[in-house]
């Protein structure tokens, strides 16, 4: 019996091969770097919350990712107008660092001299929260650095996360309790006493963790520093 013949293979199709190929490089690693990311929550004070801005951190978890810097024009403008765009931020003030007991604010990262900031906004409807605020705070910040003169290369902000927790924390987990007063302040000084504010335990506790606690930071409190509009 003849032997089966084999089918000799076909050759393969010769390829296109691109020339000139660029390096390569993690691009997104490059382009990560010069994001400001955003961080957001809610808090325990009805239609506040926060957010803090961050350089890309990178790979190495062991620490903090640093404080964006390119916020500072947007402080400026913020202390000169108390507005920013369309941001609703009500205030921008030092962010408490809640690793540690007391009052006490983040540190700067070691060899920069940008402390940890937090902006608090205040939502203006039923459909707004913390991410919605957030991602807006984005977009404000692109379109004023679009146009401002001192960046030459326009920085870039973009929303990252949501933080907010069920049951919210109360404000002073995010700032210190003498901002936590200037704020309080500025919502309920102007048509109440400090004493009945006080009296209210869902108030005392959303701004500053317990009834106690915010009676002790608020009894020493003049008349004259309460109805103040410094």
């Amino acid at each position: 019996m003849p032997p089966k013949s084999v089918k000799k293979a076909q050759p393969s199709p010769k390829l296109k091969k691109k020339i000139n190929v660029s390096p390569i490089n993690n691009s997104t690693t490059k382009q990560n770097q010069y994001i400001n990311w955003i961080t957001s929550s809610n808090t325990a004070v009805d239609d506040f919350d926060v957010h803090y801005i961050t350089k890309w951190q990178g790979v190495d978890k062991a620490h903090k990712p640093p404080q964006a810097a390119f916020i500072n024009p947007m402080k400026i403008e913020f202390k000169e107008k108390g507005i920013i765009g369309s941001s609703n931020i009500k205030a921008i003030m030092p962010r408490r660092d809640p690793s540690q007991d007391g009052q006490v604010n983040f540190s700067g990262q070691e060899g920069t001299g940008y402390p940890w900031e937090c902006l608090v906004t205040e939502r203006s409807n039923d459909t707004d929260d913390a991410a919605s605020m957030g991602k807006n705070i984005a977009m404000v910040f692109n379109e004023f650095g679009s146009k401002h003169p001192l960046f030459t290369i326009p920085p870039k902000f973009a929303f990252q996360k949501d933080l907010s927790s069920d049951p919210p924390k109360p404000l002073n987990y995010y700032v210190c309790d003498v901002q936590c007063f200037m704020l309080l302040k500025s919502v309920y000084s102007e048509d109440n006493s400090k004493e009945d504010v006080m009296a209210n335990d869902d108030i005392m506790t959303a701004y500053f963790g317990s009834p106690d606690d915010g009676r002790v930071m608020l009894q020493n409190i003049t008349e004259g520093v309460w109805r103040s509009t410094d």
